[in-house]
């Protein structure tokens, strides 16, 4: 009877670790074009930037709100392209450009992953209008609780 105890203990805590790893959903929202937002079909990671062909607008003003079920790793890929010191990127820890700024990033330094205090990030990204050139990606996804692992399905 120890080991048939010892067995549904065993199941339910692997249960509970599955809810655990399975649960976190990301959710992501953009002031601007959609195309600027790619949410992948699973609704745990997606892809934000800052154009879809080789270079940003002129006089860009876009936000990306993410929120998930847990924190959020934001991860920049590919270059990372800005005119420096006057075109930015800025990661708030939250839902708006209230929050805490985590970073303010412009040139051509690809800024390193960024994980969240809380289940909300949010991206500004600017641009004036002089120079235009490849801007960034970023993927995003939801970080497992305590773990801080990848979320897998």
């Amino acid at each position: 009877s120890t080991m048939i105890v010892k067995l549904l203990f065993n199941r339910q805590v692997l249960e509970f670790f599955f809810f655990i790893v399975s649960a976190a959903r990301v959710r992501a929202q953009t002031t601007c074009s959609s195309s600027l937002l790619v949410q992948n079909v699973n609704n745990q990671s997606g892809l934000i930037q800052s154009s879809v062909g080789t270079s940003y607008s002129s006089y860009m003003s876009c936000g990306w709100t993410i929120t998930s079920d847990a924190k959020l790793e934001l991860a920049f890929v590919g270059p990372f392209q800005t005119e420096s010191n006057a075109d930015f990127v800025y990661v708030y820890d939250g839902r708006s450009s209230s929050a805490r700024l985590i970073g303010r990033f412009s040139g051509s330094s690809r800024p390193a992953t960024i994980v969240s205090s809380s289940n909300q990030l949010h991206v500004r990204f600017t641009s004036d209008g002089s120079y235009q050139y490849y801007g960034f990606k970023a993927v995003y996804r939801g970080m497992c609780f305590a773990q801080l692992r990848p979320c897998i399905n």
